[in-house]
């Protein structure tokens, strides 16, 4: 991976840093990168802050004016549950005063004419405590609107009526946002809160009855219909004791209605605060009423406050890409215009290190680069000068002389000679001196070929030949074996890699010994790899030469004075040739020697060597 990286880096500096038109290119573009990105940050932090400030600002105060509105719609309704002059009558009516069906009609009309004088009253109820008995009126009824009586001996025993006696005021405000009851023979489906007011005797402070008015969406649709309540908004009425009145949203609802959550209302503080629910953050401002301590929650996504400046931050980067991508068409313009003349000189200075003496650069403008070309055809002009008749005669003498060498040396002269030699022999009938001579024309010309890689086959074939010269000095003593898969021949492989091998086992075996020597020369396939090696039936290495071995051929610059110069050769050939995938392997004991080693992947990876 590191190496990946490396090569990458090694392109991309090459690729900018090589010419100076890319490096004008690359200075430039980082410069207007840099002053975009900073101006596109500076303003996204600006828009951002003052976005959030309005956002916290605007909401702040309309939680403050819904929040003076509700108190007032409140206030309407707490005097429309007292009853101021009509009292004496009601107390009247309802202490047995006056007879029963005059006290009944006016209980009756007092309750219509109630729910007659505003339209957020979805029933109206009036519970008399000494009968067990209740007046009610409810728009449920259809087009007839009228007081019916009904009888409920358990509402007594109602937590709402319980609070009510109990409240200091006479009055319990009843959330009806989640648990609709059916106390009374109303329907409760279309209300949100319950207003009950308890109706007691001056004299005696004992209650005679309770007034119920269960109140309806239509007023506070109105008060909230200002109130912007979108992507992700929530917006929450809350009572003192933390009871819930509204929610624009039920479904949500659940993730606030915590007592953590609460807890957070009642502190004190900048009616402020952050709020995390379902992997969303919300920023919460809420409103507190002076006299009912009522609670008006606003719940805003931070996508949503942010959404601004990242709209803006967006709107500049695509402005800045726009003028980014014209900058650079321009740089690179520029840049062209401002190197093609230095180009043009980089050329004819090139053409004129290479011999040609002939020159003359056009001079464009009369700037440094325009100075630089008349200042290079002046020196080209004096180099002529110096470059006379008697200076080319001397160098073409000198070609002359080396072309000669050259042809002496020539190793193609040196091969025709040893074919010379070989027809000599067969024409006095010397066979064996002929195919020696052919032999070793064979090997020298296989040697002096300019390829690093050859077929496995044609490896063989040199192979042959060499041994033919070698068997002509040991006689039967030297034996040689293939054991070869046919479809490793066509592998390229290192040239002279086997045959140093086998001339390894010649030099230090055969050479050394009377003995007769047997070697085996295996090529085979081994999963995408090939296996070679040469074995052969010695006495094997012995384990102090063994060790002197290893420790030279592991070393990078080591002395050998046991002479495996052949061996360190080959093995880093290897090295280089297959990346460090491939090295030669020795293994000896008392039976002898085998040296080996692999071709990766078929020898695919190293054909451009070839």
């Amino acid at each position: 991976m590191k190496n990946i990286v490396y090569i990458v880096l090694n392109k991309i500096k090459c690729l900018f840093f090589k010419k100076l038109a890319n490096k004008l290119v690359l200075l430039f573009s980082a410069i207007i990168i840099l002053t975009i990105i900073s101006l596109t940050f500076v303003s996204y932090k600006i828009i951002e802050k003052e976005s959030v400030k309005n956002i916290i600002d605007g909401n702040r105060d309309n939680l403050t004016l819904i929040n003076k509105n509700i108190e007032s719609y409140f206030n309407d309704i707490n005097q429309v549950s007292l009853p101021n002059i009509k009292y004496d009558n009601i107390m009247n009516a309802l202490l047995g005063v006056t007879d029963e069906l005059s006290a009944e009609v006016y209980l009756e009309d007092y309750i219509r004419s109630m729910f007659y004088s505003r339209n957020d009253f979805e029933g109206i109820c009036l519970y008399i405590v000494e009968q067990n008995c209740y007046y009610y009126i409810t728009r449920g009824d259809g087009m007839v609107l009228k007081v019916r009586k009904a009888y409920n001996t358990d509402v007594p025993n109602e937590d709402w009526y319980i609070r009510t006696i109990k409240s200091k005021n006479n009055v319990y405000i009843e959330s009806l946002f989640l648990a609709k009851k059916r106390t009374y023979s109303i329907n409760q489906e279309k209300c949100f809160f319950a207003y009950h007011r308890a109706i007691k005797n001056i004299v005696d402070k004992k209650p005679y009855a309770v007034l119920s008015f269960f109140c309806n969406y239509s007023t506070w649709n109105e008060i909230i219909r200002n109130t912007s309540l979108t992507d992700g908004e929530q917006l929450i009425f809350m009572g003192e004791d933390g009871s819930t009145f509204y929610s624009n949203n039920k479904d949500n609802y659940k993730y606030f209605n915590r007592p953590d959550f609460k807890a957070r209302l009642q502190k004190q503080g900048t009616n402020m605060f952050d709020w995390k629910s379902e992997d969303k953050s919300y920023l919460t401002i809420y409103n507190a009423s002076d006299s009912m301590k009522f609670r008006l929650v606003k719940l805003i996504p931070y996508k949503k406050i942010y959404s601004a400046a990242q709209t803006n931050r967006s709107l500049g980067t695509f402005v800045g890409c726009i003028i980014l991508v014209i900058s650079v068409i321009l740089v690179v313009l520029s840049a062209n215009a401002i190197t093609k003349p230095v180009k043009k000189l980089t050329k004819k200075m090139h053409s004129f290190s290479e011999g040609r003496f002939d020159l003359e650069a056009k001079v464009e403008g009369n700037d440094e680069i325009a100075e630089l070309t008349i200042q290079f055809n002046l020196m080209v002009a004096k180099i002529n000068d110096l470059i006379n008749e008697e200076y080319k005669t001397k160098l073409e003498e000198k070609n002359a002389i080396l072309k000669a060498l050259e042809a002496e040396l020539n190793p193609h002269f040196l091969y025709n000679a040893l074919q010379a030699i070989s027809t000599t022999a067969l024409k006095i009938e010397a066979f064996h001196i002929s195919d020696m001579v052919d032999a070793l024309a064979s090997t020298f010309r296989y040697t002096i070929n300019g390829k690093n890689l050859v077929r496995l086959e044609n490896e063989i074939k040199y192979i042959d030949d060499y041994l033919i010269i070698q068997k002509a000095r040991f006689g039967n003593r030297l034996t040689v074996t293939y054991e070869m898969d046919d479809n490793v021949l066509d592998v390229l492989i290192p040239k002279i890699s086997i045959q140093i091998l086998v001339e390894n086992s010649i030099k230090h075996v055969l050479e050394k010994s009377f003995t007769s020597v047997a070697i085996i020369i295996k090529a085979y396939l081994e999963g995408n790899d090939i296996l070679i090696s040469v074995s052969d039936n010695g006495p094997g290495i012995s384990p102090e030469r063994f060790k002197q071995i290893r420790f030279y051929m592991d070393s990078e610059n080591g002395q050998n004075e046991n002479k495996a110069i052949g061996l360190k050769n080959l093995d880093t050939r290897l090295h280089l040739l297959y990346k460090g995938k491939s090295s030669l392997y020795i293994e000896s004991d008392g039976t002898g020697t085998t040296i080996s080693f692999i071709i990766p992947d078929g020898g695919n990876k190293v054909e451009k060597y070839n």
